[in-house]
């Protein structure tokens, strides 16, 4: 019979393996095989952008959390061309619609100063505003906000990129 020997830092390795499988997000975001999870009454252009950036929408959805679903895509600056595009506003919603996450993906390609903000109703001065906010590669958020306005169901995502972006407003459900 052979007897085996474990020794203390090959017993660390596969203890720091388990936990790493256990506690890394994984891609939930997706309805089939490479598919995002968008809400049927999103936009055809919200579609679209999900089907040529299916990456970018699974990543933030799974950066949102398991019960997010994209809401709407908006395209920034607001009517440029794909090629001119600087960066894409992602908002998810829950299930439930009690709770909105947005993510602003950088499409330049080089480390920006962004700002995203999103705030419950339409005042993106509020003090229920949460706010993400620095130079980033890839993407500035999540951002997540109540969808419980002051007169209904709706809130507001606000995204700025120095030099770039103007303040760009995406709503939620108008109240």
């Amino acid at each position: 019979m052979r007897k085996f020997h474990h020794s203390p830092l090959g017993v660390i390795a596969a203890i720091s393996a388990a936990i790493l499988c256990l506690t890394t997000p994984q891609a939930v975001a997706v309805s089939g095989p490479g598919e995002p999870r968008v809400l049927a009454s999103a936009s055809e252009s919200t579609k679209e952008i999900a089907r040529e950036n299916a990456a970018a929408v699974a990543r933030g959805a799974n950066v949102c959390g398991p019960n997010y679903n994209l809401a709407s895509a908006d395209p920034l600056p607001f009517g440029v061309a794909p090629a001119q595009r600087k960066g894409v506003l992602f908002n998810y919603t829950t299930a439930d619609n009690k709770t909105a996450c947005a993510i602003f993906d950088n499409n330049t390609g080089l480390k920006t100063y962004m700002e995203l903000k999103s705030c419950p109703g339409t005042d993106t001065n509020s003090s229920k505003c949460s706010k993400d906010a620095g130079y980033f590669l890839e993407y500035a958020g999540p951002t997540y906000t109540s969808t419980s306005g002051p007169r209904g169901t709706c809130w507001v995502h606000k995204a700025w990129m120095a030099l770039l972006i103007d303040d760009a407003i995406t709503y939620g459900f108008v109240c």
